[in-house]
């Protein structure tokens, strides 16, 4: 498992918690009559290992291939538990859910990044 990038995915998601959403590797939302791009876990994977400027700028540079085998496989993960809230463990993923339906990005960035560490610690959630 290569910590030292999930550990560069979370100092994002928690330095830019207004561009992070999971979901679809990259999406876009209206805030103030702009449009914001956000990146899900497999997306600020993406981000970084493709050293764009923007995460717009990256989002043209997806290729065809799934973005989350890419993710998975870069990332040396014993599987993609951690880019799907569903697979989440349920205190984790309520706790998300709790956050993003009261609109605080940055409370949901948090709980991303605690997510981020259990499944570090527990390599991988295997007893999920």
């Amino acid at each position: 498992m290569n910590t030292e990038l999930l550990q560069l995915i979370k100092e994002a998601i928690l330095g830019h918690p207004e561009q992070f959403a999971m979901g679809e590797p990259y999406s876009d939302f209206h805030e103030n009559g702009i449009t914001v791009t956000a990146a899900s876990i497999p997306g600020w994977y993406h981000h970084l290992s493709a050293g764009a400027n923007t995460l717009a700028e990256s989002r043209k540079l997806l290729l065809a291939e799934s973005a989350l085998v890419a993710a998975q496989e870069g990332l040396d993960l014993p599987n993609d538990r951690l880019f799907s809230t569903s697979s989440w463990p349920e205190g984790i993923k309520t706790l998300y859910e709790t956050y993003v339906i009261d609109g605080d990005r940055a409370g949901a960035a948090f709980v991303a990044a605690s997510a981020i560490n259990s499944y570090i610690r527990t390599g991988g959630w295997p007893n999920l």
